[in-house]
């Protein structure tokens, strides 16, 4: 199996972009709505700061993890971690977005598309 160190570094940075991005779209949200006591909380940002950043923390983390065992020549754990990022996009239809402004939201679908496509063209290249 031949990996691309760099194509699996851009991935790394690329999923720190999509994270930032929605940690800023949360930061947003608490300086700018008020959401009253009726608000259900799955119409708000906080599940997103509940869930969705600690995963994709945990994600980062491990992307990290495995960037380095892939630059000392350990690539066993690539395509998991691929795989693992390829369904970023999934597991984030899962979560409302009402909450951000539009131009955010599109901001982060763009980001999350550039992370997907990178992580199964890692995992393409590795079959």
């Amino acid at each position: 199996m031949q990996v691309n160190n760099e194509q699996f570094k851009l991935l790394l940075t690329e999923h720190q972009k999509l994270l930032d991005q929605i940690v800023l779209a949360v930061n947003k949200s608490i300086k700018d709505n008020k959401f009253d006591e009726s608000t259900p909380n799955w119409r708000t940002h906080k599940p997103w700061q509940n869930k969705v950043i600690p995963n994709l923390t945990r994600n980062q983390d491990e992307l990290i993890r495995v960037e380095k065992e892939l630059s000392a020549g350990d690539d066993s754990e690539v395509i998991h971690m691929a795989g693992v990022v390829s369904g970023v996009g999934k597991d984030l239809d899962d979560f409302n977005t009402s909450w951000m402004k539009s131009d955010i939201n599109k901001e982060i679908e763009q980001q999350v598309d550039v992370v997907v496509e990178l992580a199964d063209t890692i995992r393409r290249s590795t079959k």
